[in-house]
């Protein structure tokens, strides 16, 4: 037997960890071996070194769900049973995402599409022996920060707390995701708490100023200091939301939707047809390609003016077109044109409530992320 240090990437999580495990020093195809130790791994965890991964399989590129849904029970008392049914779907498959978001009493799945919904109504009701029901599907969007600009908490009353940081936040490209580093001397804030503050961004960018999750910005912490008899272990992960949040309302937020890479494979005669629809659908063609008398188009067009178009396209081809897509990337979105979302845990600037949350005085936490 022999040690082995993997490491597991997570598609919800957006996230890599390592783990050790305990393998056979040697095995070869076709042998059985177990595996224990990872506590945390679910179906679409991916294991092993970056080098041993398959080529088809590529971190941060797996399928990611662009639509939310509110699932609501036939009888409101079956609430519990019904998050308890979600989650056993969920574990099965990782697409199937659900929060219960406390402060609006309502739970939420992401899905892909219409289709998953279909399925996981059937499965609830011929599994778990519930009745539910869909709200309207509503796109998932992201947002970001608008230009640069810093944010400020000063985390000291009512004692006993201490924590004073300085963030500057800035637009990154689109895409790049998150990134985080420090400037502040370990003598202004010990090493363990500038770590918590790494590790509650996710947290603290669950929630953007317009209610979606926060991405494309390079965090520095450059200033604030921590004091010897008043810093409670926990105060730089309360501390973080608040001063991100101050600096997100300071540079203001920009919505970005998601965009689909849609390739359709048309009759000729079609072609102008969906030309159209398109470019209705705030889409632009980016390639055509004539083989036999077959045309394959390819475009890019915003997930909320498509969600049912593969319905609009059977129809008006007489279900001789057919198309397939895959998430392309994020663009920016007039306010106007998307949608914001509301807030499910209590907001950071609301000190009073946040502080009090924080010292779990109020129900639900700071953080509503089940």
């Amino acid at each position: 037997m022999a040690f082995m240090n993997l490491k597991f990437y997570s598609e919800a999580l957006g996230m890599q960890t390592e783990v050790y495990i305990v393998i056979p020093q040697k095995s070869t195809a076709g042998e059985i071996g177990v595996v224990y130790g990872l506590g945390d791994v679910g179906v679409g965890h991916v294991l092993g070194g970056s080098a041993l991964l398959p080529r088809r399989v590529e971190p941060g590129r797996l399928r990611t769900p662009l639509i939310t849904v509110q699932v609501i029970p036939e009888k409101p008392e079956e609430m519990q049973a019904l998050r308890a049914a979600c989650g056993a779907l969920a574990a099965e498959d990782p697409l199937l995402q659900v929060h219960y978001a406390k402060a609006l009493g309502e739970l939420q799945r992401h899905v892909m599409g219409a289709i998953q919904l279909e399925i996981i109504q059937e499965e609830i009701e011929n599994r778990f022996g519930m009745k539910v029901s869909f709200s309207k599907p509503a796109v998932i969007y992201k947002e970001t920060i608008a230009q640069a600009a810093s944010g400020f908490v000063a985390y000291t009353m009512p004692k006993p707390c201490w924590a004073i940081m300085r963030f500057e936040i800035e637009p990154a490209p689109r895409g790049s995701g998150v990134t985080f580093k420090s400037t502040v001397p370990v003598k202004d804030i010990l090493l363990r708490y500038q770590h918590q503050v790494e590790q509650a961004l996710p947290l603290a960018l669950h929630q953007g100023r317009l209610g979606w999750q926060v991405t494309d910005v390079n965090i520095t912490l450059v200033d604030g200091n921590h004091h010897q008899f008043h810093t409670h272990p926990l105060d730089f992960i309360v501390a973080t939301p608040w001063g991100i949040q101050d600096g997100l309302v300071r540079g203001g937020s920009t919505l970005l939707e998601p965009i689909l890479e849609t390739r359709f494979l048309l009759p000729p005669d079609c072609v102008g047809r969906v030309m159209s629809d398109v470019a209705l659908m705030r889409g632009e063609v980016t390639h055509t390609e004539t083989d036999a008398d077959r045309v394959l188009m390819t475009a890019l067009i915003p997930v909320a003016t498509s969600v049912d178009y593969a319905a609009t396209l059977a129809s008006a081809t007489s279900g001789r077109g057919s198309m397939s897509v895959k998430l392309h990337g994020y663009r920016d979105c007039p306010l106007e044109l998307g949608a914001t979302a509301a807030r499910r845990s209590v907001d950071p600037l609301d000190t009073s409530k946040y502080i009090l949350a924080a010292r779990s005085a109020l129900e639900g936490g700071i953080f509503d992320l089940e």
